[in-house]
């Protein structure tokens, strides 16, 4: 794992752009072990079921919103839906090829305060924000369910604290919001879940890179002293050629009031 901040920055330079981008997302996205991913997928298909059922429905119209181009909703439960809206205000998401492939799915590339739609299920994964929370429970159907996550704490989130000076209680502060609107319209339960991923045979400045394009809130080339501590940081996550990256994240999982 010989790491050199040249190669960090040409392989920024390489992800900074359209193509490049989603190259990064398939890094993290692909190129790990996600050990809790069954457990999540079947929590999902379990809300997904129980709302079927409390409709009395075979098939209901659904959404994934800020889908991202992993799209978990038409990637893993397709044939749950009659539609999928697969919303994303980056265009580039929409293009990707589970979106494109399955055939009930609805392309919006729009932004998760602006979309105006009316569905059963309502999914969202990689980050759910206060300020869309408002519009998203006006587009869930009565006795419809959502399923939304936000990362609380995790070493994405420390590396960002590193790069930017980042308040992570704030993240804390806006669940706590989040919490306090959705119970205005859903009976809600909500928990803090633990989720790690395993990098095998892992090049940390490719990692890095990717993370910096992807996962700081905007693209972020850390300074060679930035740099420095961020290696540092990921060799002490390192057992021997693996290294694992651990997020804490809040689900909430409501039903619409009827």
């Amino acid at each position: 794992m010989k790491m050199t901040y040249d190669d960090y920055k040409m392989m920024f330079d390489s992800f900074n752009s359209s193509e490049g981008y989603y190259q990064a997302c398939k890094i993290l996205s692909f190129d790990s072990l996600w050990r809790e991913k069954e457990d999540y997928r079947n929590k999902m298909e379990s809300s997904i079921k129980e709302t079927l059922n409390r409709l009395g429905k075979s098939k209901m119209r659904g959404a994934d919103v800020c889908c991202g181009d992993y799209a978990w909703v038409p990637r893993h439960f397709s044939d749950y839906f009659s539609d999928i809206y697969c919303v994303d205000i980056d265009s580039r998401a929409l293009d990707s090829e589970v979106v494109r492939v399955k055939k009930n799915c609805i392309v919006l590339n729009q932004n998760a305060d602006q979309v105006d739609i009316h569905v059963d299920f309502l999914f969202s994964g990689n980050n759910v924000y206060e300020y869309f929370i408002l519009n998203i429970a006006n587009c869930v159907n009565p006795n419809g369910t959502i399923f939304l996550m936000k990362p609380l704490e995790g070493d994405d989130i420390s590396l960002r604290s590193i790069s930017k000076g980042y308040d992570i209680n704030q993240r804390n502060s806006e669940s706590n919001k989040i919490s306090n609107l959705l119970s205005k319209y859903f009976k809600t339960s909500e928990k803090e879940v633990v989720f790690n991923w395993d990098y095998s045979n892992v090049n940390l400045d490719r990692l890095l890179a990717s993370l910096s394009v992807v996962s700081f809130g905007e693209r972020t080339l850390f300074d060679d002293g930035q740099y420095a501590k961020s290696v540092d940081y990921l060799k002490k996550k390192c057992k021997g050629d693996t290294l694992t990256l651990t997020q804490i994240c809040k689900i909430w999982e409501g039903v619409k009031d009827g």
